[in-house]
């Protein structure tokens, strides 16, 4: 939804803009330039100003765009000229007015609107699909890591289990060793057969 100010010294053009569903028109048609100031001073979130060359002088004109900037310079500037002046156009262009429309097409201003709206709403959309794409991919870098970070650890983990059972083998077989040669031969008894026993 765009917050939109006109003035256009016509009621007309201010009804016609009320009717598109994503324009909200926050203020009646103005009527003259100090009106816009006084608005901006209480709101000054407003995305479009849509202006008429004749609310004022030319010099008037460039001061208020100036004026407005200053408010707000992310502020879309609409001029509708009577006819067609490209040095004024170009003027204009420099001062910071994102498009200039002529009086007698005033249908076009809307259609730029929903048109710009549309295109704002895409890039948005694919700025939220990039972000995301942007997440699952530190996600998944993320989780490959820690996966071989655990493989590594499980690599050392079974080295180190396979050192600890073979030094433990080794450990039971000098064990087994040394009791193997600790054995003892004891001959008992007088008179008797000869018996023997064997300590381990």
């Amino acid at each position: 939804m765009k917050n939109i100010i006109t003035a256009v010294g016509n009621e007309e053009i201010n009804k016609q803009l009320k009717e598109e569903k994503n324009i909200n028109i926050v203020f009646p048609d103005i009527q003259y330039k100090e009106g816009i100031l006084e608005i901006l001073e209480i709101n000054s979130n407003i995305d479009y100003i849509i202006l008429y060359e004749k609310i004022c002088m030319q010099e008037e004109l460039l001061e208020l765009i100036k004026e407005i900037k200053n408010i707000n310079e992310k502020i879309n500037l609409i001029i509708l000229l009577e006819e067609k002046n490209e040095e004024l156009e170009k003027i204009l262009i420099l001062k910071g007015v994102s498009q200039i429309f002529y009086k007698n097409k005033t249908e076009e201003v809307s259609e730029f609107i929903l048109k710009k709206e549309k295109e704002q709403q895409e890039m948005n959309l694919r700025e939220e699909i990039n972000l995301l794409k942007e997440i699952i991919t530190k996600k998944d870098k993320k989780q490959k890591e820690e996966t071989k970070i655990k493989k590594q650890y499980k690599k050392i983990k079974d080295k180190l289990n396979i050192k600890i059972i073979n030094k433990l083998i080794k450990l039971k077989k000098i064990k087994k060793e040394k009791m193997q040669e600790n054995k003892m031969i004891s001959i008992l008894g007088a008179g008797r057969s000869w018996e023997k026993y064997f300590y381990y």
